[in-house]
């Protein structure tokens, strides 16, 4: 799951902020993607060693620093967050750039589905 955010940040990072940079995409593919793979194969070797099960939200839950506040609020920020990109999506479709609309278009719907469909209880965000 690490390597596959840090490969879309870089793949899809570089489409959203730069649309006119031919060779951003790669920096997904020969940077963050791996070394994403890196960080996660790292935290999964951790977790193993010291015995510790679940998500990382669980563990925040377990500690209570992930409440059902806590979760409103980010289920709040995303739902922002959303707002945002599905703006510059339709401003993006606008001025006639249809792949950093599209992309921009796609995040919006994401964080939108996340802020809408996270269920919060029993300490888990599912």
């Amino acid at each position: 799951m690490v390597g596959a955010t840090g490969f879309s940040i870089g793949f899809f990072g570089p489409m959203i902020l730069a649309p006119g940079a031919n060779q951003g995409p790669l920096l997904g593919i020969l940077i963050t993607g791996p070394l994403g793979a890196l960080l996660g194969l790292v935290i999964g070797v951790v977790q193993e060693v010291v015995g510790v099960r679940g998500s990382p939200a669980d563990l925040l839950a377990r500690r209570g620093l992930l409440s059902d506040g806590g979760r409103r609020v980010w289920r709040a920020v995303a739902a922002l967050v959303a707002i945002v990109f599905l703006a510059g999506a339709a401003a993006g479709l606008w001025r006639g750039e249809p792949v950093g609309a599209v992309v921009r278009g796609v995040v919006g719907v994401a964080l939108a589905w996340f802020a809408v469909n996270t269920r919060t209880g029993r300490g888990r965000i599912e």
